[in-house]
């Protein structure tokens, strides 16, 4: 009995590429590299259950670009910006902490974004 783990890579590759904007986003960038080489290695697996040529080549080739990015982000050829403070004109004390408290809250949900090593045979059985 074959079966066709397509969904579940293609939902660890969504998942890669989400925490790895996550990360771009708050100017992480060696985070970000490991997230797309890992997006570039689930790309590949996923090409491996294509249909046809076609589709086969369209997803390595995206692996390709995803393992590329990795590899700047990690060489530090690539360096992600900081989001930028936001600019406050004659702002209440009140103002600047609930704007810092902002860009302090996807710091805090990237650090809450785990995935998990342990499979279904692990838990429940096959």
């Amino acid at each position: 009995m074959t079966v066709d783990l397509s969904g579940p890579v293609r939902d660890l590759i969504t998942k890669a590429l989400a925490r790895a904007d996550i990360y771009m986003k708050n100017g992480l960038g060696v985070q970000a590299g490991q997230e797309y080489a890992r997006a570039a290695e689930l790309m590949t697996k996923y090409a491996e259950y294509a249909l046809n040529n076609e589709s086969r080549s369209g997803r390595l080739k995206e692996a390709k670009r995803y393992k590329e990015l990795g590899a700047k982000l990690l060489s530090g050829e690539i360096v992600p910006q900081r989001p930028r403070e936001k600019a406050i004109s004659a702002g209440s004390g009140a103002e600047r902490a609930g704007s810092e408290a902002e860009e302090e809250i996807p710091i805090e949900i990237s650090k809450l974004i785990h995935v998990s090593k342990v499979k279904w045979d692990d838990i429940g059985g096959p």
